[in-house]
């Protein structure tokens, strides 16, 4: 019974409906699963782009924050330098030097964060397109100590610039730029200038400001390195060697008679200091080249067969400027 009727279904319309059937349903299968996967491969692009971009931004983000960091050191050290002097008579040594603190301490940085590509992100929840997680948390969290540490951070540049304005700084830059072009009979009275009170005011506000704006900037440059950190695995980039040695770098490079870029380390640091100038950190962008924060200039050290140093490059406003190492 069951022969005839498998040999009676096999001649019906009967199964070219079953078959019709399982066409349009493995059909609609595959079509189902190219659709999943192009929209999972879409995606997939797209949170590749979103972690390149975020991968530059952040780079730039560090290189801003070393500079503004960097910048709030050297302020505070100089205001430092200043308030010990309060307490003595400046002596005429004390010129140049002064001359050099009172203008730096008086100048303003201010960190800008390139924030585009996260926000972006979080407002329009492409954020979930990041498989990572700990790559997402970080992200997540920078943004939350970010909002919260410029609340902060705005506060203390708006003392800064009210302290800039004031009476004190306005009479110093008045007689500054009085004095400038004059010769050494015009100078400016350091020690009246110190004993004054409200530029002895200024000074230690600004000495705070500085102490309170480095803690914040630090806190938010190991959150940034953090997240760069992460960003680089990501997108398969890789980082300096363990063993990356500078210690090949230090030295005396000639610029010209006279004229000298001075290499050294300073408790860990790879410095630079060029004649007459003060000294900057620089930065491993790769083994060989490196970037000051403070000032934007790139450095490219030049090597031989042997791997020794033979001299710099020295990158600013795209003008390049060769310097051989002397010593």
């Amino acid at each position: 019974m069951y022969t005839t009727l498998w040999n009676s279904f096999k001649n019906s319309n009967a199964q070219k409906a079953v078959i019709e059937f399982l066409v349009i349903v493995l059909s609609i299968i595959i079509a189902f699963s190219l659709d999943n996967w192009g929209e999972n491969r879409r995606k997939n692009i797209r949170e590749l782009q979103y972690l390149q971009q975020l991968n530059l931004d952040f780079k730039e983000n560090e290189r801003q924050l070393l500079g503004v960091l960097e910048q709030d050191q050297i302020r505070f050290e100089y205001s430092e330098k200043i308030l010990s002097l309060l307490k003595e008579e400046p002596e005429a040594s004390h010129k140049d030097s002064l001359a050099r603190w009172i203008p730096f301490i008086l100048s303003y940085s201010m960190y800008i964060p390139i924030t585009g590509t996260y926000d972006a992100m979080l407002s329009s929840g492409d954020i979930n397109l990041i498989r990572n997680i700990e790559v997402r948390t970080n992200i997540i969290s920078f943004a939350g100590i970010l909002k919260e540490l410029q609340t902060h951070l705005h506060r203390f540049s708006s003392w800064t610039i009210d302290l800039l304005n004031s009476p004190a700084a306005d009479d110093f830059f008045t007689v500054d730029m009085l004095l400038t072009g004059k010769d050494d009979s015009g100078t400016i009275d350091y020690g009246n200038m110190l004993r004054d009170r409200d530029f002895n005011r200024l000074i230690t506000r600004l000495h705070v400001v500085s102490l309170n704006k480095i803690s914040f900037h630090n806190g938010l440059l190991t959150e940034a390195r953090k997240l760069k950190k992460n960003l680089m695995t990501e997108v398969g980039e890789q980082g300096l060697p363990i063993d990356f040695d500078t210690n090949r770098y230090l030295g005396k490079y000639e610029i010209a008679e006279g004229f000298y870029f001075y290499i050294f380390n300073e408790n860990g640091q790879l410095r630079i200091r060029v004649t007459g100038q003060i000294s900057a950190n620089l930065y491993a962008e790769s083994t060989t080249d490196f970037y000051c924060a403070i000032s934007g200039e790139h450095i490219q050290f030049l090597l031989d067969d042997e791997k020794n140093t033979t001299g710099l490059v020295f990158i600013q406003n795209g003008q390049e400027t060769t310097a051989l190492k002397v010593e």
